[in-house]
C-alpha cells in the first residue's frame, strides 16, 4: 500500500473509486449467474435496509478517521514550524552573543539544519529519522553548555540558548514520533469488512441498471472518503505531505544573518 503514495492524489482517488465501482457492477452479476438465484421480496427488502445501515456506519467511521487524520496533519505542520522557529531563534541569539565559540556553534547549527532537510526528511517517509542528523546535534548541545557566560547580558542570553537547544531536541523527537502515527490497521480491516458485506448483500438483489448505478454511486462516494483518509494518513508521504519548507526558510534567514 505504501507504493500508492508515490502516485498523485487524484490518481489514488480514481483507483479507489474505480475498483469499488467495478466490483459493485460486476460481482453481483457474476454471482447470480453462477448461483442462478431467484428474487425474494423479503430478502430484497432486508438487503436494501442492511445496505443502507452499513453505508451509514461506513460514512460515520470514515468521517471520524478523516477528522483524526486532518488533526494529525495540522499537528505535524505546527511541529515543523515550531522547530524552524527554534533553529532561527537560536542562531539569532548566538549571533548576538558576540563570542568566537558562539560562531563555531552557529556553523554546526547551519550544518544541522541542512541535514534536517537533506537527510532527515527522506527518512521520515520511512517512519524514522536520520542517524547522521541526530549526530550533528551533539556539537550544538555540548557547545551551548560549554559556554561560560559573563554576568549580566551574556548570562541572560546563555540561559535562553540552553532552553532553545533543549526545545530544538524535543521538537525533532516529536516530529519523528509523529511520523510513526497512522490509522490503526484494524480500521482498514473494519472498513474492508463493511464494504465486503455491502457487496454480498447486493448479490441478493437483481442487478438492474438503475439499482446497479445507485449502489455503485454510493460505494464510490464511500471509497472517495476512504481515499481521502489514506492520502492524509501519513503526513510525510505522498503528494499531500508536510515538507521542510519552514526549515528551508529558517536556513535562508540564517544565511542572510551570516552575511
Amino acid at each position: 500500500m505504501n507504493s500508492l503514495y508515490s502516485l498523485p492524489d487524484l490518481v489514488i482517488v480514481l483507483i479507489f473509486c474505480g475498483i469499488s465501482g467495478l466490483v459493485m457492477a460486476v460481482v453481483p452479476r457474476l454471482v447470480r449467474r453462477i448461483a442462478a438465484t431467484t428474487d425474494d421480496k423479503d430478502s430484497v427488502e432486508f438487503a436494501v435496509r442492511a445496505q443502507g445501515t452499513l453505508l451509514s456506519i461506513c460514512t460515520v467511521v470514515l468521517a471520524f478517521a478523516l477528522v483524526q487524520a486532518q488533526s494529525n496533519y495540522r499537528k505535524v505542520e505546527e511541529l515543523v514550524a515550531s522547530e524552524a522557529a527554534h533553529i532561527n531563534q537560536l542562531d539569532r541569539l548566538l549571533a548576538r552573543y558576540g563570542d568566537p565559540n558562539a560562531e563555531n556553534i552557529r556553523q554546526h547549527l547551519r550544518t544541522y539544519a541542512k541535514s534536517v532537510v537533506d537527510d532527515d526528511w527522506p527518512e521520515l517517509r520511512r517512519g524514522g529519522g536520520s542517524p547522521n542528523t541526530r549526530g550533528l546535534f551533539g556539537p550544538i548541545s555540548r557547545g551551548v553548555l560549554a559556554i561560560s557566560p559573563q554576568p549580566g547580558r551574556q548570562s541572560t542570553i546563555h540561559a535562553d540558548m540552553v532552553k532553545l537547544a533543549d526545545a530544538l531536541a524535543e521538537a525533532r523527537e516529536a516530529r519523528i514520533q509523529v511520523a510513526h502515527e497512522a490509522v490503526s490497521p484494524m480500521f482498514w480491516r473494519v472498513i474492508g469488512g463493511l464494504l465486503f458485506l455491502i457487496v454480498v448483500l447486493s448479490c441478493l438483489m437483481e442487478p438492474t441498471l438503475a439499482r446497479t448505478m445507485g449502489l455503485c454511486g454510493q460505494v464510490v462516494a464511500v471509497s472517495a472518503l476512504v481515499a481521502l483518509v489514506f492520502i492524509t494518513d501519513r503526513p510525510f508521504m505522498g503528494q499531500t505531505s508536510v515538507g521542510p519548507d519552514a526549515i528551508v526558510k529558517a536556513i535562508s534567514m540564517i544565511e542572510a544573518r551570516k552575511n
